[in-house]
């Protein structure tokens, strides 16, 4: 059986749509671990998930439940979410393909979004 190369997968960016959305955008994998050519219609799926939060500086456990994005065309899904902690952080994601016959590849690299912490607007002035 062969083997799918994992590294590929990594997600390319997590960007901001809105407060508490991240855009996640990858590219499947076009090689098997040995090097062969791996045929787009061998796509199953791609799974995702959210592998961490971060609070300044500590990764705790992520509790969105993981995504499962289907076929081989799709390489974007707007993920949304709830980043409560107002000192701001970072939200981590992972990527992993799936072919039709079950194989799996190996976890793709992180990709993480800054969340900023959540400030007050200033104080309005008026002059009379």
């Amino acid at each position: 059986m062969k083997k799918l190369i994992g590294i590929p997968l990594a997600l390319f960016a997590v960007v901001a749509l809105a407060a508490d959305t991240g855009l996640l955008n990858w590219t499947q994998p076009q090689n098997y671990t040995d090097g062969s050519v791996l045929a787009t219609s061998d796509i199953a799926q791609t799974n995702l998930r959210c592998s961490a939060i971060v609070v300044a500086g500590v990764r705790t456990g992520c509790s969105l439940a993981p995504v499962t994005v289907p076929g081989a065309i799709t390489t974007t899904y707007s993920w949304p979410f709830t980043f409560a902690d107002p000192k701001g952080g970072q939200i981590c994601f992972q990527a992993q393909t799936q072919l039709v016959s079950g194989a799996l590849s190996d976890w793709s690299v992180e990709a993480c979004k800054t969340i900023l912490p959540k400030r007050p607007l200033p104080p309005i002035l008026v002059l009379q």
